[in-house]
């Protein structure tokens, strides 16, 4: 049997602490660059949605490109607002946005704040115009309205897959001249 010294034995003892303390280095920082890889693919995937969503907005609505609705809405697309939920593939968009167009020339949506969180997109914004057209049964005011709104859209694969709405419909209305009133039923 080989002798070593305790020199000698205490070198290989420092040798091999030096190779674990190396490899654990070198395993963190592999961690740290595979999480900051993870995080960055994340990122880049809520600034996609971001720009779909505001595309969405601006240049959808804001001005009037309704040939875009088949690149930024799924298929199977749905909206919700008020409990509900609609059909809102890029047909239903085109139909819907054409028909707010109709009553409101100028509709304009203006984005005050704008969150992404994976594969979500949340929006404020105050939409505004002037109703020159028929809404609702509503003969044209030419009243001008400004009014907030907030949305939710979910996204997959660059397309908005759902969407959940809200916006001031009392204000609007109130807006345009009409006079809400509790119906006899909820007195």
């Amino acid at each position: 049997m080989p002798y070593y010294s305790d020199t000698m034995l205490k070198r290989a003892n420092e040798m091999r602490i030096r190779k674990i303390v190396i490899w654990a280095l070198m395993l963190s920082v592999f961690a740290i660059v595979i999480g900051c890889s993870e995080e960055s693919k994340v990122k880049q995937l809520e600034a996609q949605n971001k720009a779909v969503v505001r595309r969405a907005l601006e240049e959808l609505w804001n001005t009037r490109n309704l040939s875009i609705c088949d690149e930024v809405f799924d298929p199977n697309c749905t909206l919700y607002f008020q409990g509900k939920s609609y059909p809102f593939n890029p047909n239903e968009a085109k139909e819907t946005i054409g028909y707010w167009l109709k009553a409101f020339p100028d509709f304009k949506f203006t984005i005050e704040d704008m969150v992404a969180e994976e594969d979500k997109v949340a929006v404020r914004l105050i939409f505004t115009g002037t109703h020159k057209g028929e809404f609702y049964g509503i003969a044209p005011t030419g009243k001008k309205i400004s009014v907030t709104q907030t949305e939710i859209d979910r996204l997959v694969d660059g397309k908005i897959v759902e969407s959940w709405e809200d916006f001031d419909q009392h204000g609007m209305f109130k807006q345009l001249g009409m006079e809400l009133k509790q119906k006899d039923s909820e007195k």
